[in-house]
């Protein structure tokens, strides 16, 4: 019985014979059999002959006709009682859990290439142009590059087998962002940093040309996380998926794209909305919300409906105002709002974007700022503002003569900026030196908590040619006062080293060190300590010149201190720096008094590098674990050294004991590698690299891939294709692919990497080796046993050593699986013998060689 016969037995409507039915029409007009069409839909029943009618309506309206918006509810709504759940190969789609202006969103569960949960957005198909529809594809791929913590991922995109694009997207079990902090009782502190790690998040996609553009609290969604609750941004990127021109608010089908209630003024408009300073704007209004109750309008207290008539040249009336009128919707006292938070909101929704923060980072930081307690962006930078900010930070270290340094540096002029009019007063600053050297240092100790090493990447507080003619200010004060001027001359080489100079750095500290040369002698400790800055700014940074710095400084340590003097221990750490002398200084740091924790962190980390090139170099691991230990218990979150130890520490649990452990330590480093460092930063690709390879250790390699590839494209902007941090780049996206089962992809890949690093390394250099072993092991998989025996020949020429166990086993294996397919029993035992009487001849023991052979 044809479906229209089906049809007519029935007296009331079957929402499967409607479909039948539907498909059978088209798949008839798909083929030009209009009559058979024609007669199917008018044999049927007259209630399903009329539901199927107006399915053929939408769907002729969907394929190119525009829709208004009664149609368009009409339509989903009569779709929406039909109960028609979109299908997708791979995937089996359960029940509806959203819907909204773009589309339904249903919970699912994919089958390939993995089983996992989650959540798909079917858009509406009348939204889209048949253009719309091909750039779809392109566009969602750059959505799934997206890779961040506090984003959720986009696993697919494409087009359901009915022809409605769709999102496979991370399933978020949360609750809008507004609700969540209304329902724990946030605090403003806490709502604060939740809302600086979705800046975080929108920063990371604005770096990758993704704007949101419709960013909302019911886009944000707020889950509970190991570390405590954290935000996750959804629906990134669907705006500009279903925008035919990226310069257009509206969709094909002439819709608003966007809320709003959180609109910035020329997106409301129908101005431009390509630029970043629109999800900006939402995110400004979108805090003012979670802050006063409500979003930042004309009035301060007007609905949503008259937030959208705002034009871009309203007034935007104070959080600290609005909060006073919301009584009902917020349970925060208006006086806490006023100052800083004020200005964040009023410049973040400015109705010029001239005017706002230029970016999601910039917000961000000034956030941070309120949170440290220290002066933000959007403030007037008056000598005042600045120093209370100062004395609110360090209340325990100001004392009565700091305050008064304080009002002396306000009566001047801020001597920081105004170093040329301080100096035309020299005659008098030298008849009360102590004063004058009291207030130099506490001008240095703030321009160099400004300038924080940790927070490379930001713009510095003074201009290169003001830093240099600070330098020389004070180096024409070291013969009038060298007590001085000489440790304040080292202080502004650190300076000018932290705000991203560190040639001129270097060459102030060097003016230090020929003067103390000259002044003190040598050997003395004074000069030495010089050496040891300059050596460590020098190598630190890769300029020449460190080696005969510390060399000099080894000569003259030993001639005025013992071996287990501190002074003379810092010197060794840098000049004799093998693993016994290293160990044994550790142990002497942990048993003398006053130790300088930089002095021990630096011992550690120096031991760590040296036992990763060692014969054992698993003996990093608890090195490194002591690194991390010692950073932790001595430097803030945020500091360098907290996340240069946290990714070394990850990186050994990767090589020696792959954990879920590892998989935090680096994911952890990572948010604030990119917070303090950048995307692009060499740190932050260092530990983008790392936490590839921990998923892919573990057995998730689709959830490395991503970053595998985000670290790629950096590298290539960074560095070229043509770098051997490329070919790098290239070799761990390769074991991914590896890991994944992909092997053709992998195959390509890391034949790619293979040829740049022969162009950079010397034959039988461990990144050769190492590349061919994981190379064969694919060729092996795909079938080309001469291509993988060649390549594991080639590596064993080189890994005659006992650090070189682990790849000459796995070499051999690639070897003796070819053996076994060939059913070549006796080569196969015969290479087993060989594996063995060589692991034997290296230094291994029976237990050692099992344990490695067991792998």
């Amino acid at each position: 019985m044809s479906p229209a016969e089906h049809a007519n037995s029935e007296s009331q409507p079957d929402n499967t014979l409607i479909k039948e039915l539907f498909g059978e029409i088209l798949d008839a007009q798909d083929e030009d059999r209009n009559e058979d069409a024609e007669r199917a839909l008018h044999e049927a029943n007259p209630q399903i002959r009329e539901a199927v009618q107006k399915l053929l309506d939408a769907h002729q309206r969907a394929s190119g006709m525009l829709l208004d918006d009664t149609q368009i509810n009409k339509t989903a709504g009569f779709l929406s009682t039909l109960d028609i759940t979109p299908t997708i190969d791979a995937y089996t789609i359960t029940d509806e859990i959203g819907h909204g202006g773009f589309g339904i969103v249903y919970r699912a569960q994919q089958h390939s290439p993995i089983e996992r949960q989650v959540a798909i957005k079917v858009l509406r198909r009348e939204l889209l142009s048949e253009e719309a529809i091909t750039r779809f594809r392109s566009e969602s791929a750059v959505l799934a590059r997206m890779s961040h913590d506090a984003i959720a991922k986009v696993y697919d995109a494409g087009l359901t087998n009915h022809g409605q694009p769709f999102v496979a997207m991370e399933l978020i079990d949360g609750q809008p962002l507004n609700q969540a902090c209304d329902e724990l009782g946030l605090t403003i502190r806490e709502r604060i940093k939740l809302m600086v790690r979705v800046c975080d998040a929108i920063q990371h996609a604005h770096q990758r040309a993704v704007i949101h553009r419709d960013l909302k609290p019911a886009n944000i969604l707020v889950e509970k996380h190991p570390s405590g609750h954290r935000p996750r941004v959804i629906d990134f990127g669907i705006a500009k998926l279903l925008d035919a021109d990226p310069n257009s608010q509206h969709t094909q089908a002439n819709i608003r794209l966007g809320t709003p209630r959180y609109m910035s003024p020329e997106q409301r408009d129908g101005g431009e909305t390509a630029d970043t300073r629109v999800d900006v704007y939402a995110l400004g209004a979108i805090l003012c919300e979670l802050l006063a109750g409500d979003v930042p309008t004309s009035g301060g207290t007007q609905s949503s409906d008259h937030a959208s008539n705002t034009t871009a040249h309203s007034h935007i009336t104070k959080p600290s105002k609005i909060a006073s009128e919301q009584t009902s919707t917020t349970r925060i006292n208006p006086k806490s709002l006023r100052g800083d938070l004020d200005r964040i909101v009023l410049k973040a929704c400015a109705p010029d974007p001239e005017l706002r923060y230029p970016s999601a980072q910039a917000l961000a930081e000034d956030l941070r700022y309120y949170l440290d307690g220290k002066p933000i962006n959007a403030a007037p930078p008056g000598v005042l503002y600045v120093s209370r900010k100062f004395i609110r930070r360090h209340r325990a270290s100001v004392s009565l003569a700091g305050v008064l340094g304080i009002a002396l540096i306000a009566s001047t002029g801020v001597a920081t900026l105004k170093w040329r009019e301080a100096s035309q007063q020299r005659d008098r600053a030298q008849a009360s030196t102590e004063r004058v050297a009291f207030i130099g240092d506490f001008m240095l100790e703030m321009l160099l908590l400004t300038a924080d090493s940790n927070a490379r990447g930001a713009p510095p507080i003074l201009t290169e040619d003001a830093m240099q003619e600070i330098a020389d200010r004070a180096a024409e004060g070291l013969t009038e006062d060298p007590d001085h001027m000489l440790p304040m001359l080292e202080g502004i080489g650190r300076f000018q080293t932290q705000s991203g100079y560190p040639e001129m750095g270097a060459q102030s500290v060097r003016r230090a060190l020929d003067f103390a040369i000259e002044y003190h002698g040598t050997p003395s400790p004074e000069v030495i300590e010089l050496r040891i800055r300059l050596h460590d700014l020098l190598w630190g940074h890769g300029l020449e010149g460190w080696k005969p710095q510390i060399q000099l400084a080894d000569e003259e340590s030993a001639q005025l201190f013992d071996d287990n003097d501190p002074r003379r221990l810092r010197v060794l750490q840098r000049s004799q720096g093998s693993i016994e002398n290293l160990k044994r200084i550790i142990v002497l740091y942990d048993t003398l008094p006053d130790i300088d924790p930089s002095d021990k962190y630096h011992a550690l980390f120096a031991l760590s590098m040296q036992q990763r090139f060692s014969q054992t170099p698993s003996d990093q691991l608890e090195t490194c674990r002591k690194l991390y230990e010692v950073a932790l218990a001595n430097y803030r979150p945020e500091h360098t050294a907290i996340i240069d130890s946290m990714a070394l520490y990850g990186d050994a649990l990767t090589a020696y004991a792959p954990s879920e452990e590892a998989a935090d330590l680096l994911s952890t480093a990572y948010e604030r590698a990119v917070r303090v460092f950048g995307f692009d930063h060499f740190t932050t690709e260092s530990i983008r690299r790392g936490l590839a390879r921990i998923y892919g250790k573990l057995g998730r390699p689709e959830e490395g891939i991503p970053y595998a590839r985000a670290g790629l494209e950096s590298v290539e902007r960074l560095m070229g294709t043509d770098s051997i941090q490329y070919a790098n780049a290239l070799y761990e996206l390769g074991r991914l692919y590896q890991y994944a089962e992909q092997l053709e992809q992998a195959r390509d890949t890391l034949e790619q990497s293979l040829a740049l690093k022969s162009t950079k390394w010397s034959t039988g250099h461990g990144q050769i080796t190492s590349t061919q072993i994981v190379l064969a092991q694919v060729s092996y998989e795909l079938g080309d046993t001469e291509r993988a025996e060649q390549l594991c020949v080639d590596a064993l020429q080189y890994l005659g050593e006992r650090r070189h166990a682990p790849n000459y086993v796995s070499a051999m294996s690639v070897r003796i699986a070819i053996r076994q397919q060939q059913n070549d029993v006796t080569g196969a035992e015969q290479l087993r013998t060989q594996t063995r009487e060589h692991l034997h001849e290296i230094g291994m023991n029976e237990s050692e060689i099992e344990a490695l052979l067991s792998r």
